[in-house]
């Protein structure tokens, strides 16, 4: 399991500007978060998933938020995600005509 830290941006639909991007992370409180995911979309899909109750979003809503996530203490190198909630149908099989 790896650590993550990271940065939400608290105004939703708002793509922060590039000047508003490096000044939260020269800035910015970073949260952590642990996943056994080595892949930041991933990791900021998690973040939204365990926050979007206290962020006041819900299934299916429309907004977008904008998360910045790295490794623990990796000062050099982040990304900038664009992170939503989506309503997806899911299917299991469970018997078809061939099976005896």
């Amino acid at each position: 399991m790896k650590t993550y830290e990271y940065i939400a941006f608290s105004s939703w639909n708002d793509e922060p500007t590039k000047e508003e991007i490096l000044e939260k992370i020269e800035n910015g409180d970073w949260d952590k978060l642990c996943s056994n995911s080595g892949r930041f979309d991933l990791v900021a899909e998690q973040i939204l998933e365990e926050n979007y109750i206290d962020w006041k979003c819900s299934s299916g809503c429309d907004d977008e938020i904008f998360v910045i996530v790295r490794e623990k203490n990796n000062k050099g190198y982040w990304e900038l995600y664009c992170v939503s909630v989506d309503l997806r149908a899911r299917s299991e099989h469970i018997l078809c005509s061939d099976d005896k």
